[in-house]
């Protein structure tokens, strides 16, 4: 700063020097003198002793006359760079921020600015330049371009103001919500090219970073968890736990809960996945499931528990019934469900094993089928030549192989010994392949494979007894509608297939001693059925007393109120609990 002596000898400088000799007021040049100590370059604009006064010393001189006769007119020096479309001046300082990261610089010219955003915000750049009316600007540069006083979204549907606090939460949570789902990497949003991309579509979102996200996780887990606890409270909850051992040998107990919602929906949830730690035991298993039941608040709400029908469930329920004895609703062994298809599943296998040797011919067929690209292709050609290639690959068969089959390549198919309903579906596409199967056995490499009519014969006769398991697993193991009250009339339904193809002497000699395997292991959980399983039939109004009078049970009496046609209508109707 300048002393009021200095300014004095300067003043009587510059009028002695001047070119026209006209002395100028002093208040004009006290005028350019503050606003050469004032201006945002910082240059000094007196001139040197003895020196005549530059074009930009007259210029100000000029510009000043126009202050003096109009002093309300602003001193401001207008800003023409490009970079202060992406930068607010704070007040009262000689700073500025950066509109898109919390940056700021000390305003002593536009370089360094420029090269915050050649380096941080590229893309910004190639859109200010590109669509500049899209970029908010500070109402403070009036020669800039004004706000757009539009909606958010322009007529072509593009972003004209930047992202507001609701708006970026909601972006965070439906990128959180994408990448869990779709069980991707939490660093995903440091991927460059990923972040490229998105800027595409935003540039004014920045995906979330992998520490960020696992953070944001945890606290919507948290979140979501103690909703969960709160709506449980006010329910009785039917229990299902199993223990699930993954590929790579690791064991993880899973607990979930079914309830009714206010609408009498079902509604399923996963309350517990935790990895289970010592010997499988029934006690070490109770203990886990204990544990969840209790931090979920559960201890007085378990109406029922349904569990597989291994060698340690009973142990398992006895000591749940034992830790729960001092709770307001102790847990009985009577509200202890058997899975049933679980039991479905160890009798088809263990009628499965018997007749494995049945199929072996087909199978080795379709490995020669499928031993070299060459072959594959020669049996390609020959589905075309049948007319089959409008077949497709269904839903649950997809499902049941696991990404083992291509859907657009119609290949048959090899089952697995250790899931049954592989074996279904391997006998299903097999069926239908069959005329191709016969043309290429023409082939000379393929004539000791060749299949006879009685072999297609046991094929179709051992698939048929397959489909009848197959239905009531489908029907049994749904969730949208209750099915407790059909576990008797489906079992009985087994039990009578069992006993008729067991006794059928027009079945592959297989196919019966495999059947009468089935139906001494099914009739074995016949009579462990929990009681109230054999309530919850009578309770069906399309049951009721007259299932258990028409399957020879003693009743007391006749009746016949019951639905009529029961083993044909239990599968295709509803009914919905009061």
């Amino acid at each position: 700063m300048f002393s009021k002596l200095q300014k004095s000898k300067m003043s009587k400088r510059i009028i002695s020097k001047s070119s026209k000799g006209q002395k100028r007021s002093s208040s004009t040049f006290s005028n350019l003198l503050s606003m050469n100590t004032s201006g945002e370059e910082g240059e000094e604009t007196h001139p040197r002793r003895g020196a005549c006064p530059s074009k930009r010393t007259s210029a100000y001189l000029d510009q000043s006359r126009g202050e003096t006769e109009n002093p309300s007119l602003s001193r401001v020096k207008k800003k023409k760079s490009w970079t202060w479309l992406h930068f607010d001046e704070i007040e009262n300082t000689k700073t500025c921020k950066c509109k898109y990261c919390p940056t700021t610089f000390v305003i002593n010219g536009t370089g360094t600015m420029a090269k915050h955003m050649h380096s941080k915000h590229p893309a910004m750049i190639a859109l200010a330049s590109k669509h500049p009316s899209m970029i908010a600007l500070d109402s403070k540069h009036p020669n800039m371009i004004d706000k757009p006083k539009q909606s958010p979204q322009n007529t072509k549907g593009k972003v004209t103001k930047s992202f507001k606090s609701d708006a970026n939460n909601s972006a965070h949570k439906a990128f959180l919500e994408f990448v869990v789902t779709n069980n991707l990497a939490f660093t995903l949003g440091e991927e460059p090219l990923f972040q490229k991309f998105v800027s595409t579509l935003q540039p004014l979102y920045k995906p979330l970073s992998g520490t960020v996200l696992k953070d944001m996780l945890m606290q919507t887990y948290m979140k979501t968890r103690q909703q969960v606890i709160d709506r449980l409270s006010e329910s009785s909850v039917a229990l299902t736990t199993d223990v699930w051992i993954s590929p790579n040998n690791v064991a993880f107990m899973v607990t979930g809960v079914a309830i009714w919602n206010e609408r009498i929906k079902p509604i399923n949830i996963i309350i517990g996945f935790k990895h289970v730690m010592g010997e499988h035991s029934g006690v070490n298993l109770a203990e886990s499931f204990y544990n969840t039941v209790t931090f979920y608040q559960l201890n007085d709400n378990m109406l029922s528990i349904t569990t597989d029908d291994a060698t340690s469930s009973e142990t398992f329920v006895d000591h749940i019934a034992y830790l729960s004895i001092d709770t307001s609703r102790p847990f009985k062994k009577d509200y202890w469900f058997r899975c049933f298809i679980h039991v479905i599943n160890l009798c088809v296998k263990c009628a499965v094993e018997v007749m494995f040797e049945l199929l072996q011919k087909l199978r080795d067929f379709i490995v020669e089928i499928r031993a070299s690209p060459q072959r594959i292709q020669k049996f390609k050609t020959v589905v075309t030549e049948c007319e089959l290639e409008s077949l497709d690959y269904e839903e649950d068969e997809i499902f049941c192989f696991e990404g083992a089959i291509i859907p657009d390549d119609l290949l048959p198919v090899l089952d697995c010994p250790k899931r049954w309903s592989s074996t279904y579906f391997f006998l299903k596409r097999g069926l239908r392949l069959k005329p191709a199967f016969d043309k290429i056995a023409e082939d000379q490499e393929f004539r000791k494979n060749l299949l006879g009519e009685e072999e297609w014969l046991s094929f179709r006769q051992m698939f048929s007894f397959l489909e009848e398991f197959t239905l009531v697993t489908t029907y049994i193991e749904a969730n949208q509608h209750p099915t407790v009250s059909l576990v008797v009339p489906m079992c009985n339904r087994l039990l009578n297939l069992l006993e008729e193809t067991s006794q059928d002497p027009s079945n592959h000699p297989l196919l019966v001693k495999g059947a009468a395997a089935g139906l001494l292991k099914l009739s074995a959980y016949y009579d462990k059925a929990s009681p109230v399983v054999m309530a919850a039939t009578f309770m069906d109004p399309r049951c009721k007393m007259q299932y258990f009078i028409d399957n020879g049970w003693s009743c007391g009496g006749e009746t016949v109120d019951a639905f009529d046609g029961i083993e044909e209508n239990l599968i295709t109707s509803r009914v919905k609990p009061v």
